[in-house]
């Protein structure tokens, strides 16, 4: 599999995915703190559905594995990234 190396030399891209990388899981963690993730220290009502949790759970992984992705971009772990991406979308 061929790597375009202009990919590498755009600051703007790389600058734009790292701000990503971390204002995005911060904000999504900010905006569930206290309503899902830390919901057994505060007074909430509980859901009334496991499609809630299945979703919640699926979402944090894959934020998860976007942190993920761009960190091995920045580390320059190209082959892992690519096995990853495949894997993610296979």
């Amino acid at each position: 599999m061929a790597i375009n190396a202009n990919i590498l030399k755009r600051p703007s891209d790389k600058a734009l995915f790292t701000a990503s990388a971390i204002i995005f899981p911060l904000v999504v963690l900010i905006g569930y703190f206290k309503t899902y993730y830390f919901r057994a220290f505060f007074d909430v009502p509980a859901f009334g559905s496991w499609l809630v949790h299945l979703h919640a759970v699926v979402m944090t992984t894959w934020v998860l594995y976007f942190v993920a992705q761009v960190a091995l971009v920045r580390t320059k772990s190209l082959k892992l990234h690519m096995s990853m991406g495949m894997a993610g979308i296979g």
